[in-house]
């Protein structure tokens, strides 16, 4: 199997990825851009996404485990990935990506660009910090059974 090379074909990979292995939800991070395939809300976790970029940004900012006070001075100080808006665009146009958010059949496909860090003062564990920031959030979010 070749790595896939666009983001399209990265989006029919993870489809048939989730559709082999039967999860409601998959999700694909990268330096540029974060996907996720989702019969989840697509809303909450365009947001949990947002999150889980900032906690990771702000990692790469700080070279440690941010506390929620240095998250904003991230926001205040960082962009997105000029690269990831570029290819927002492209996806915007073939998927009709409303504020990240599409619907393929029942299925949600959510795009986030991540924060470019022209200087980052460490990489060590982004993908990490990317990980806890989202499980925080889609768990604080997640619906109550019962």
């Amino acid at each position: 199997m070749t790595l896939p090379q666009s983001v399209e074909d990265q989006i029919k990979t993870l489809f048939s990825i989730r559709n082999r292995v039967g999860v409601r939800r998959i999700n694909l991070h990268t330096q540029e851009y974060c996907l996720t395939i989702t019969d989840y809300d697509p809303n909450v976790e365009r947001d949990g996404l947002l999150f889980a970029c900032l906690v990771a940004g702000t990692r790469a900012r700080l070279a440690k485990f941010p506390a929620m006070r240095d998250l904003y001075d991230t926001l205040a100080q960082s962009e997105p990935s000029t690269i990831a808006l570029a290819v927002e665009q492209r996806l915007s146009e073939k998927w009709l990506l409303n504020e990240g958010v599409a619907r393929y059949k029942d299925t949600g496909l959510v795009f986030v660009p991540t924060l470019s860090m022209s200087h980052p003062a460490g990489t060590v564990g982004l993908g990490d910090s990317f990980t806890a920031g989202i499980l925080v959030f889609l768990d604080g979010n997640r619906p109550q059974s019962g």
